[in-house]
């Protein structure tokens, strides 16, 4: 399956408003006016004054509902994980049917990578009547991460339904899309997320990938270099930009993007491995087994680079040497060792 980006974002997850009252919640005029207040100071961002009216609130009447869901949601803008997750346990527990409160423990189990337990409270408060684009979005986000790409492609249908000018949402669905090899589909999204989003490094990079895949190597250089001009520290795009360059025919300018990308993260794996193949393509075998060395030592389970290594001892003369290693790869279930290995004695 080809792999591709997603974005992952911060959102303002919430529209902070007045809530309609609960049926837990107090008749009570006076609770009702401190809400109030608490609500006009979450609007102008006052969270220590929302706080307060909150906490108010909360000490004298401990079954009002939405005081303790607007609470949970100030605590989880200042990444107040533990406190915003047992708000929302209380306004659950007083108000089963409450799904705003299951979106805010379902993101606070996501910021927490506890994924599984995210995907379920999202889902449950879009179940029960949360519908903003917020619920649809991360749910699309956590489609993907369960390698699901028809559910994340219809959620970020349904996220886009809600907010058209959602330039994220655009080249998630695209990376949905490119996953399923709707590639002129993908591309279309990504288009959208850069028309929507000026300089939008993740979706060029996308773009190139889509590219490289239909073969249009000069296109996907083209995709890549304008990532690289928005954001010049992304190494895997070094990286693709390299390979798309290694496809066309550019050599040099292969092996100069992969020594870029190796400024960057010396250790960065998928940079080394092609570097041995740009030594071993300019047949400069020394200098390929030296980054064929590096590649196995940092991973020396994958059967693939010993087939790779095996293949330059090969070329340098060390026969010995290249079987050893093909040995290696059969012994790490690599069907294609079998054929190299037929020149072993």
């Amino acid at each position: 399956m080809t792999k591709t980006f997603i974005s992952i974002l911060l959102l303002g997850l919430f529209h902070f408003s007045l809530q309609a009252q609960s049926s837990r919640d107090t008749d009570d005029a006076d609770m009702k006016k401190i809400f109030n207040q608490a609500v006009i100071a979450i609007k102008s961002n006052q969270y220590d004054q929302a706080l307060n009216f909150l906490n108010k609130i909360i000490l004298q009447n401990s079954g009002f509902i939405n005081a303790y869901n607007e609470r949970g949601k100030i605590y989880l803008v200042r990444n107040n994980l533990k406190e915003a997750i047992a708000d929302f346990d209380r306004a659950i527990l007083l108000n089963p049917e409450l799904g705003e409160s299951y979106f805010g423990r379902g993101y606070a189990a996501f910021l927490n990578k506890i994924y599984d337990k995210a995907f379920d409270d999202i889902s449950l408060s879009i179940a029960k009547g949360y519908t903003e684009y917020t619920a649809y979005y991360y749910k699309g986000i956590l489609n993907l991460m369960k390698n699901d790409a028809n559910a994340a492609l219809l959620n970020f249908t349904f996220c886009l339904d809600k907010k058209a000018n959602f330039a994220e949402a655009y080249q998630d669905r695209g990376s949905a899309k490119f996953i399923l090899k709707d590639l002129s589909g993908a591309i279309v999204d990504y288009q959208m997320a850069i028309q929507l989003k000026p300089g939008y490094a993740l979706a060029y990079a996308n773009m190139g990938s889509v590219k490289k895949e239909l073969g249009d190597y000069q296109s996907a250089i083209e995709a890549y270099s304008s990532s690289l001009l928005y954001d010049s520290t992304q190494i895997n795009v070094w990286n693709k930009r390299g390979v798309a360059k290694y496809l066309s025919g550019d050599i040099n300018g292969a092996q100069s993007d992969f020594t870029q990308a190796l400024k960057l993260n010396p250790n960065y794996l998928f940079s080394i491995n092609n570097q041995a193949v740009v030594s071993a393509k300019n047949e400069n075998n020394s200098e390929a087994l030296k980054y064929m060395n590096n590649v196995i030592k940092a991973q020396p389970q994958k059967g693939e680079y010993y087939i790779n290594r095996g293949y330059l001892k090969e070329l340098s003369g060390d026969l010995g040497g290249a079987c050893l290693d093909w040995k290696m790869a059969d012994s790490l279930k690599i069907q294609e060792a079998k054929i190299y290995l037929k020149d072993c004695k």
